[in-house]
């Protein structure tokens, strides 16, 4: 595997790990209120905004449960498993 690859890899994994941690700490209303949290948004929020807009324009969701994390996750498990073809 070349060094791009592994990089790029290890920089999904790290994407991926932060998108799951806001996950949970969505769940939990004083850990939102965090500069922590602000911060977990900032990181995450441009890569979950262009999901997030696809799933509303296709109609899944109706504003109560926002599946863009979960669709985001899955994501990059696809991009990983195709950069291991590589």
């Amino acid at each position: 595997m070349s060094i791009v690859i592994l990089a790029l890899s290890r920089l999904l994994d790290v994407i991926s790990t932060l998108i799951f941690i806001r996950a949970i700490c969505s769940w939990f209303p004083k850990i939102r209120e965090t500069k922590f949290f602000d911060v977990l948004v900032q990181i995450t929020e441009p890569i979950l905004m262009p999901v997030r807009k696809l799933l509303f324009k296709m109609k899944i969701g109706n504003g109560i449960a926002d599946f863009s994390i979960i669709a985001t996750y899955l994501l990059i498990i696809l991009i990983q498993y195709l950069l291991r073809l590589l």
